[in-house]
């Protein structure tokens, strides 16, 4: 005779709560890849420290993988940071070391005039010859040489003074010019009238005659005996020409 049907829902009640947990049945290593359902595997299910480097796809970290402030100076290679990196006007003063911007990293033109400290270019910034007539304040006056001038030439003002014993042939006067296009002196000192001797202007110098009234009127001015003591002729002015 079959068994009453409330004795079969108990039978059945009765094996659900003495089975063993799910999964039980299921043997070490018999889950493969293709009997998980895609997306059935959650956050919850993965045991933390579980995925390893080598388990992540190439270009599968994507920016909103990554929480803010998660990247720390330790994880970025040295001269991985590119330009294309770097957002504009991101790098601030604060930001460069000091002495970092050599004349390298500045551009051709890049430094302008609202650039430079007032009074920071002085002589050793400037190329010989750098400064053309057009440069000049309209209140600075510019001696033009004429003929027989370069444009390197230069004027060098100074003063000389005779000693106690005239030498015969002028007195020698060294220069800081390499080389003497001319020479202007004052016209006359103390009563004595000055010729001036080109004769060393390839090495910088020349040598300035002592020139006197010859005792007959009307006859050239003659050169001062040598000998005499011209130490009272002191300071006298001179202008050279050359570079």
């Amino acid at each position: 005779m079959r068994p009453p049907i409330y004795v079969l829902v108990l039978a059945v009640v009765l094996a659900a709560l003495t089975a063993g947990p799910a999964g039980a049945d299921v043997p070490d290593n018999s889950v493969t890849s293709a009997k998980i359902v895609t997306g059935a595997i959650q956050a919850v299910d993965i045991a933390n420290s579980a995925i390893k480097s080598n388990k992540i796809r190439n270009g599968a970290v994507t920016t909103s993988k990554i929480a803010n402030s998660a990247v720390t100076t330790s994880k970025i290679a040295n001269g991985a940071v590119a330009a294309a990196d770097i957002a504009a006007d991101a790098v601030t003063a604060a930001k460069i070391a000091s002495g970092a911007v050599g004349s390298s990293e500045i551009d051709t033109d890049a430094v302008t005039s609202a650039e430079m400290l007032d009074g920071s270019v002085d002589t050793t910034e400037l190329a010989d010859a750098a400064v053309t007539t057009a440069k000049l304040a309209a209140d600075i006056g510019v001696l033009s040489l004429g003929t027989g001038y370069s444009g390197g030439d230069q004027v060098l003002t100074g003063t000389m003074s005779f000693d106690a014993t005239y030498t015969t042939g002028g007195e020698d006067v060294t220069t800081t010019l390499g080389t003497i296009r001319s020479v202007m002196t004052v016209p006359s000192k103390s009563g004595y009238v000055f010729e001036v001797v080109e004769t060393s202007f390839a090495t910088g110098s020349f040598k300035l005659k002592a020139m006197q009234g010859a005792s007959t009127t009307g006859s050239a001015l003659a050169e001062v005996t040598a000998g005499t003591d011209l130490s009272g002729v002191t300071s006298v002015r001179y202008q050279a020409i050359g570079q």
